[in-house]
């Protein structure tokens, strides 16, 4: 999150992410987001909560950060 890259894809063997560092007007405030704009999850792996999984760590690490989904596959 510190470094001057914007978006990037991240992936591994179960999953590919596209996220992208924003911010966002919220009532009258520019706030930091994390957008998770594309996600792929392998599609025997569905339903066993990695998405979940995947949420809880942001927020545990970036917990200034706000995170909006935009596309879930």
């Amino acid at each position: 999150m510190n470094s001057p890259t914007k978006n990037q894809y991240i992936n591994d063997d179960n999953m590919e992410i596209y996220v992208r560092k924003s911010t966002r007007l919220i009532e009258k405030q520019m706030l930091n987001f994390i957008d998770i704009a594309n996600i792929n999850i392998d599609e025997s792996l569905r339903g066993q909560g990695i998405f979940t999984t995947l949420i809880k760590h942001i927020m545990d690490k970036y917990p200034d950060k706000n995170i909006f989904v935009e596309s879930i596959l």
